[in-house]
């Protein structure tokens, strides 16, 4: 029924649910209670639209994607930009840019099956879900003007994840008044991206990296290690592009190569602050965060690691006698991710994090920080093993609320926009609590851990 029963016989359907999704005027809000009113996004009694239920924080947010070739110090990267603001006027945000991206992205959840019928598959969902639309967004927005200048978060995302696929956290984020940039990583663990020339514009698409069958162990950390340097280097340069957007520089954004919105990023000089950073990663985007802190332990003001994946770290940082990480992070471990060589890992690096903080998400599968467990619908994500309980909508929550509530703690400071608590009820429930850098019971999973019950 959610994939497959077609728009024109659900558009005169208003407040009605269905199976586990809700159906209104204003959209879809698949695998999430229902909520009363999606604002930000233009009703249309014709056609329903499916839309990211509302998570609201102090204020709207604008959205812009943002693709930059090799400047000066720094080099290429592509990003989708989530900021504060007062202005809520454009037309609903589409949650996937790109409809054939889509495609790519969810046949990669059928890789076991024939390559006709993963493409097949794939399309219904681009079909199905293309048309989402994030509420309360709005693209090309100014920039709300701040009473201090806004904190930076960069967020790294993992395999098969793309700028889009976090798109519930990351604009959470930035309702809460920080400038998000979620990176689309061009080391080949996006399902697809684009490199844009910056002569003749055209675009090259890059494509997901299969590991190679016939690799060894050796290999493949080989393999995995050259794609966490590529993402390394993406961070740094997003560092240095935050810096010259401080000091009003005007790089030219591919993505907008008639300079539409060039007066847009030219605004965010005096409202973004260059000293204020900090990173967010999940899985794979875990580890690019830690290598990121032990290689600058100065620069980032604190960091928050959605149960990462140690498998691609050096072997220095694996070492039990390896440097101290003198970064403050929160790494959220997801209790139904059972790694044994994982935990392993994080046992090593809590004795050596005086400023870490350690919790365990209950009842959270792998994915539960992503957006897909959400949209799909609880039945469909459980028997693709993206949730493992269908109800993964209530650790996105929980890791949504932890996270935000880190950083009010530890980057924001006085500055930051006060939430409402509307969509947000969690933060006062599920606190973040310093724990032990003891966890000696995380052989098969974090138990000792704190949790967010």
């Amino acid at each position: 029924v959610q994939l497959g029963l077609p728009h024109v016989l659900l558009r005169n359907l208003t407040s009605c649910r269905v199976g586990f999704f809700w159906m209104d005027q204003s959209g879809f809000v698949l695998g999430l209670p229902r909520v009363p009113q999606v604002t930000g996004v233009r009703r249309n009694r014709k056609v329903a639209k499916m839309s990211l239920a509302p998570i609201r924080g102090g204020c709207s947010v604008g959205l812009l994607d943002l693709e930059l070739p090799k400047g000066k110090g720094r080099g290429p990267f592509l990003a989708r930009v989530f900021y504060p603001t007062d202005e809520e006027v454009g037309t609903p945000v589409r949650w996937i840019p790109d409809g054939g991206v889509v495609s790519k992205y969810f046949s990669k959840f059928f890789v076991g099956l024939p390559e006709w019928v993963s493409a097949v598959l794939g399309c219904i969902f681009a079909w199905v879900f293309g048309r989402a639309v994030i509420p309360d967004t709005y693209y090309g927005a100014r920039v709300m003007k701040p009473k201090k200048k806004f904190p930076t978060i960069i967020f790294s995302h993992g395999l098969n994840g793309d700028r889009f696929i976090y798109t519930a956290l990351c604009r959470s984020m930035a309702s809460d008044g920080n400038i998000v940039f979620a990176l689309e990583h061009r080391d080949g663990s996006a399902p697809s991206t684009i490199v844009t020339d910056g002569k003749t514009f055209e675009r090259t698409e890059i494509e997901y990296r299969m590991l190679p069958k016939d690799s060894t162990i050796e290999s493949a950390h080989e393999f995995r290690s050259e794609m966490l340097g590529v993402r390394v280097q993406e961070i740094d340069s997003v560092v240095c592009y935050v810096k010259e957007l401080a000091d009003g520089v005007e790089p030219l954004n591919l993505l907008d190569p008639e300079g539409k919105y060039r007066e847009l990023l030219s605004s965010f000089a005096g409202k973004i602050d260059p000293h204020k950073l900090s990173l967010v990663g999940h899985s794979f985007g875990g580890t690019t965060t830690l290598l990121c802190c032990a290689n600058h332990p100065n620069r980032y003001r604190s960091c928050v690691l959605h149960d990462p994946w140690m498998y691609p770290l050096p072997d220095s940082l694996k070492a039990e006698d390896g440097p101290e990480l003198g970064t403050r992070f929160m790494m959220v471990l997801n209790e139904l991710s059972v790694w044994p060589d994982n935990n392993e890992v994080v046992n090593k690096i809590a004795q050596r994090a005086p400023n870490g903080e350690f919790v365990t998400l209950k009842n959270a599968s792998h994915h539960a920080q992503c957006d897909v467990a959400v949209m799909i619908g609880p039945l469909i994500a459980k028997a693709m093993k993206i949730s493992a309980n269908g109800e993964d909508f209530e650790p996105l929550y929980k890791s949504i609320a932890a996270s935000l509530e880190f950083f009010r703690k530890h980057s924001h400071g006085e500055g930051f926009v006060p939430l409402t608590s509307d969509g947000l009820e969690h933060v006062e429930s599920y606190r973040v609590e310093k724990k032990t850098r003891e966890l000696s019971h995380v052989q098969a999973r974090p138990t000792e851990a704190l949790s967010l019950a």
